[in-house]
């Protein structure tokens, strides 16, 4: 190999590392606004799901209660009536299910984003 072509492949190997030096100064600086953005994300997200399974669970029940009120037909009542029970029967699991994340997202926050990278990893 000549000196010449040496010099131009050291030349360029040295800006290389130089680069990703930069790259990886550059994630690393990222990585305190991306997790605080996750955890904000998942508060509000994990919020909207507690209360989506609050709202499944009233409905659920005003299915029932209502379900066989005197102005519904009888195909009517059983279907109000078996949509109220399957809302109502899984809501509360929904809600459990959120209420954990929520309580993760707000008040244990680095176990939060240690479960999400995990999550990630391990898919």
């Amino acid at each position: 190999m000549s000196e010449d072509l040496q010099k131009q492949l050291a030349a360029f190997l040295q800006s290389l590392l130089e680069a990703t030096g930069d790259v990886k100064q550059f994630a690393a600086d990222q990585i305190p606004p991306l997790v605080q953005e996750k955890i904000m994300l998942g508060r509000v997200e994990e919020v909207i799901w507690l209360l989506a399974s609050s709202l499944l669970m009233y409905v659920g029940y005003r299915l029932i209660k209502f379900g066989n009120a005197e102005h519904w037909d009888d195909s009517s009542c059983f279907i109000a009536g078996v949509g109220g029970v399957l809302a109502f029967v899984v809501g509360p699991f929904l809600w459990l299910y959120s209420l954990h994340y929520v309580i993760e997202a707000w008040f244990a926050p680095r176990l939060y984003i240690v479960e999400w990278l995990q999550s990630m990893v391990t898919k």
